[in-house]
């Protein structure tokens, strides 16, 4: 082989090594951006458990304050009704005296 033919087969080999380097450089960029965007939608779907995780604990706590005062809300009714069940026979005789000593 003379010279020429040996340079000529150097940069061939040399032409392939870049080819091949630069198939793989983008071969390691295309596995870097789908692993970029899985863990981006990961990331998307955790924050959307947290939300959602988040805002089924506030309406539980909502839920259970509304039943609270909802059952505190009865219990006071309850008392007034019965305040108003023994004393209204009393407070009827009390404005009828009043109306007549008038």
């Amino acid at each position: 082989m003379d010279v020429i033919s040996q340079i000529i087969a150097i940069e061939k080999q040399a032409e392939k090594i870049v080819e091949d380097a630069r198939a793989e450089s983008e071969k390691i960029i295309a596995d870097a951006m789908a692993q970029k965007n899985r863990e981006q939608q990961e990331h998307h779907n955790k924050a959307e458990d947290e939300i959602t995780d988040y805002t089924r604990r506030l309406k539980d706590d909502a839920k259970k304050h509304i039943d609270k005062s909802e059952a505190d809300a009865k219990a006071k009714k309850e008392q007034l009704e019965t305040i108003v069940n023994l004393n209204s026979d009393k407070w009827a005789e009390e404005m009828f005296s009043e109306i007549i000593k008038q």
